[in-house]
């Protein structure tokens, strides 16, 4: 599946910059993507991995992801791989119910993606 704005892209490093901002269906990445997990472990442990995981805790966060992959060469095994995570997340704990969140959608990042 692709989006219109994706089909009608003239550089292909654009293109790609875009799937990388979190444009493209069903990817969490940054800075757009959501995920939620139920998972078993305790509330301590899901505490002290909540702030590790969202894509904010990249270097690279905050800026379009086309400038990125150009600061890197166009080499994506170069970026940090943080960078490739959710925007948001939230864990739960499958046995106490309770949930952890951190990170946050960027809807700015994504508008500068789209200019």
């Amino acid at each position: 599946m692709r989006l219109e704005a994706e089909s009608h892209c003239r550089d292909r490093h654009a293109e790609l910059a875009r799937r990388g901002d979190g444009l493209r269906p069903r990817e969490p990445r940054e800075p757009g993507g959501q995920a939620r997990f139920t998972v078993d472990a305790s509330d301590d442990e899901l505490e002290a991995l909540v702030g590790r995981l969202p894509a904010c805790t990249s270097s690279d966060y905050g800026t379009p992801f086309y400038e990125i992959f150009k600061r890197y060469d166009n080499d994506f095994y170069r970026i940090d791989p943080m960078l490739f995570s959710p925007a948001e997340v939230w864990l739960t704990s499958s046995t106490t119910g309770r949930t952890f969140h951190a990170g946050h959608v960027a809807p700015d990042i994504l508008r500068a993606s789209l200019a």
